[in-house]
């Protein structure tokens, strides 16, 4: 990611539209009903994750995801953007507690825990 930094000019703010747009978009879709929740069902913490999913259309192409992991040196929460229409893509980007609750409702982020810690 470094070398994009250096070579796109406003890489960095880029990155940051694209998150703000996206908890957004699973805020708004968690509002509405949409959004679905699950986990890995890992047996072990450091395998298990827990996840909201939207998909952004009928046929699957687009989804944004957040998910909630417990690795050790990784952050807490990723949001995961996938696409798989003309091309397979995924774009991910590490977040904080702070960033869910700029944009996520507090019983979604309460929900994704519970959901990690499900099966403890």
């Amino acid at each position: 990611m470094i070398i994009l930094k250096e070579r796109i000019p406003g890489f960095s703010e880029l990155a940051e539209l694209v998150k703000d747009y996206s908890l957004k978009v699973l805020s708004k879709s968690y509002d509405d009903g949409f959004c679905l929740l699950g986990n890995n069902g890992g047996s072990f913490l450091s395998e298990r994750e827990s996840f909201f999913m939207f998909r952004m259309d009928e046929l699957d192409n687009e989804r944004i995801k957040i998910i909630k992991v417990d690795k050790e040196g990784e952050s807490p929460y990723k949001l995961i953007i996938e696409t798989n229409g003309d091309f397979e893509s995924t774009y991910e980007i590490d977040l904080m507690l702070d960033d869910l609750e700029t944009y996520l409702p507090p019983q979604m982020i309460e929900d994704l825990d519970n959901e990690f810690y499900k099966f403890a």
